[in-house]
């Protein structure tokens, strides 16, 4: 079984954490974060917690939900080179990408590592890059 890890968007800085975090370092997130009243970072009831989807590019780089992707056309499959955001599909139940208003699907129809994940990038997140998808 895989181990649940995510990342935690603070509204100032990504925190990237796994279960060991929780608990007696639920404040601290290993970086000695403490919650302080005057300070909305600090505010867990604020922070934004971005899943891991579990893939990985070809350099070994794990894709999160709200990473900005951009994936380079190759030879062998139709897919335009494009950016996008790494999104949750609650609906069908998988991870995706959205692109252009429209959402995506990593699923099964792709060769997942070899027609998408292989030819990606990460070159941001949603919070602290959002020009990126301009």
């Amino acid at each position: 079984m895989n181990e649940i890890r995510f990342r935690i968007w603070n509204g100032v800085e990504m925190y990237y954490c796994s279960p060991e975090y929780l608990g007696e370092y639920y404040f601290g997130i290993g970086k000695g974060v403490d919650f302080n009243p005057k300070d909305e970072s600090s505010d867990p009831k604020k922070w934004v917690w971005l899943l891991d989807t579990g893939f990985k590019n070809k350099k070994g780089v794990e894709l999160y939900q709200g990473c900005i992707i951009h994936y380079t056309k190759h030879k062998g499959y139709l897919l335009e080179s494009f950016i996008g955001e790494v999104i949750w599909m609650k609906e069908e139940g998988c991870w995706g990408y959205r692109t252009s208003g429209y959402d995506y699907a990593f699923n099964s129809a792709n060769e997942i590592q070899y027609d998408i994940l292989d030819h990606i990038e990460v070159i941001g997140n949603i919070y602290e890059n959002p020009e990126l998808l301009s």
